[in-house]
C-alpha cells in the first residue's frame, strides 16, 4: 500500500506520494549507502568514473553529502535498501554558464519502471526550489523521452565523450 511521507525536513517542507516505504533523503543521513552509489556510478558512466575516465566517483559522491547547498545527492531508500540517486550540481561540463543541474539520476534496474526515477526527479526539483532556483537543466542521451515526460523543454544537443547529449531546462516556478 502507497503511504504519504513527511521526506528530507528542512529545507524542503512538505509531502510526496512514495511507492510501499520507499524515502526521498540526504545522502549526508544516509553515507553508509555511498559505496554503492560508487558502483553505480562507475558501471553506468563508465567512460567517465572508470579505468582511465577525468572523474572520481568517491570524490564526487563525498562532496555531495550537503542539505542545504550545492551540491547535493539524494538517495530513494527503503530501510538499507538504495533504489536510486540523483543529484542537484551547480554546474555541468557543456553549458557553464546555466545552473543548477539535475544530474547523476539513477535507478536500480530492479526498480526501474516503478516511478522511483519520477519520484527523484520531483523532489529534487522541489528542493531547488527550496533553495531559491527558478529554472533547473539535465541532460542525457539515454532518457529523453523520460524527461519529456516530465515537462523538461529540450533546447540543445551536445556531444560529450562520443555520445549525443540533449540538453533540457525546466522551469520550476510559476
Amino acid at each position: 500500500m502507497n503511504r504519504f511521507s513527511l521526506i528530507l525536513g528542512a529545507p524542503c517542507q512538505g509531502t510526496i506520494k512514495l511507492i510501499d516505504n520507499m524515502r526521498i533523503e540526504f545522502l549526508a543521513d544516509n553515507y553508509h549507502l555511498s559505496g554503492i552509489i560508487e558502483k553505480w556510478y562507475k558501471d553506468e558512466w563508465y567512460q567517465y568514473y572508470g579505468l582511465g575516465g577525468s572523474g572520481d566517483a568517491r570524490k564526487e559522491i563525498r562532496g555531495c553529502c550537503n542539505r542545504d547547498k550545492l551540491p547535493i545527492v539524494l538517495v530513494a531508500t527503503d530501510n538499507d535498501a538504495i533504489y536510486g540517486t540523483v543529484a542537484l550540481k551547480m554546474k555541468s561540463a557543456s553549458h557553464t554558464n546555466l545552473t543548477p543541474w539535475l544530474t547523476a539520476l539513477y535507478v536500480a534496474p530492479e526498480m526501474r519502471g516503478k516511478g522511483v526515477g519520477r519520484q527523484l526527479v520531483e523532489y529534487i526539483e522541489k528542493l531547488a526550489i527550496e533553495l531559491g532556483y527558478r529554472r533547473i537543466y539535465a541532460r542525457s542521451g539515454t532518457a529523453v523521452d523520460f524527461f519529456k515526460r516530465l515537462g523538461w523543454s529540450p533546447f540543445d544537443k551536445t556531444m560529450f565523450q562520443g555520445k549525443e547529449l540533449t540538453i533540457f531546462g525546466k522551469d520550476i516556478v510559476p
